[in-house]
């Protein structure tokens, strides 16, 4: 990746939030995201205070709980969008205006949703903006190729979102190895590669 930001949306961070890795991404990695997405977080906090443990909003607060602190005390930074989007994927419609406002200074956005990557895809192309969409867990390739993570601790982290998402479909396992540069095949169940 160039020197650009790495906008990332509610969705990743939650995912990579619930990794065993978390840390060594947002307190290593210099990701942005928007004051929408954080109060997302926080009302996923909320919201799954007296969860079960295992229950779907459990892994919810977990995951934004994770991300909140790397965006109070890691390198996790904020920007604002005007207008504030509001209602329903609110987080992933700050991100497509924050690259419709400022698409030159974005070289990546780390979303988990196929319909927002695709809009944020068509907002940078229509702007002439060369924004990349890879695989919502490219921040954890970074913390690798930085030399923050093993291969194994890599490939095992990629492999953990994949079964906690329980995303088990072609499409959705190869969305998650998208410009990724790295063989996983002697760490990973094959299921769950490309």
């Amino acid at each position: 990746m160039d020197d650009g930001s790495l906008l990332i949306d509610t969705d990743a961070l939650i995912a990579i939030g619930n990794t065993g890795h978390w840390e060594k991404v947002f307190y290593e990695v210099k990701l942005t995201t928007t004051y929408v997405v954080e109060r997302e977080l926080e009302r996923h906090v909320e919201e799954g205070r007296n969860a079960p443990q295992g229950s779907p909003d459990r892994y919810r607060r977990d995951g934004s709980q994770h991300a909140l602190d790397g965006i109070d005390e890691g390198s996790i930074s904020r920007v604002n969008t005007v207008p504030k989007p509001s209602g329903r994927d609110a987080g992933e419609e700050s991100l497509r205006r924050q690259v419709a406002q400022d698409g030159e200074k974005v070289d990546a956005v780390f979303i988990m949703d196929r319909r927002g990557r695709e809009s944020i895809r068509r907002t940078a192309d229509s702007n002439d903006y060369d924004v990349k969409t890879p695989s919502p867990a490219f921040p954890l390739y970074i913390a690798y190729d930085n030399g923050l993570m093993s291969k194994h601790e890599f490939c095992e982290a990629n492999e953990e979102i994949i079964e906690n998402e329980g995303w088990t479909g072609y499409r959705a396992v190869e969305v998650m190895w998208t410009g990724i540069p790295v063989d996983c095949s002697e760490h990973v169940d094959p299921e769950h590669l490309p």
